[in-house]
């Protein structure tokens, strides 16, 4: 595991807490499918692709955690921590 966060957010007219685990994974594969969604969740994503460090750092969209860039850019360049990081709580 790389970093861990727990956040807080509205949707769809609740609170939802998360407690998010990130993950380094390395694949050739960069096909993506929405499968295995809840009834929500296919209501609210409106799709998904891959990103480069340099596109999350000038993007207009709101990415969460907020520092995902920066978090990726160190990544690549130190290579993963040698503990997990505990990012900040972020709450919307």
């Amino acid at each position: 595991m790389l970093w861990r966060r727990v956040c807080s957010f509205p949707f769809a007219g609740r609170r939802w807490d998360q407690d998010e685990w990130y993950y380094l994974a390395r694949t050739a594969q960069t096909v993506t499918r929405a499968e295995g969604l809840t009834d929500l969740e296919r209501r609210s994503v409106a799709g998904a692709r891959w990103w480069t460090c340099q596109e999350l750092a000038r993007a207009h969209e709101t990415v969460y955690p907020t520092r995902l860039a920066e978090l990726l850019r160190k990544l690549l360049d130190e290579g993963p921590p040698s503990t997990p990081e505990t990012l900040d709580t972020e709450i919307v």
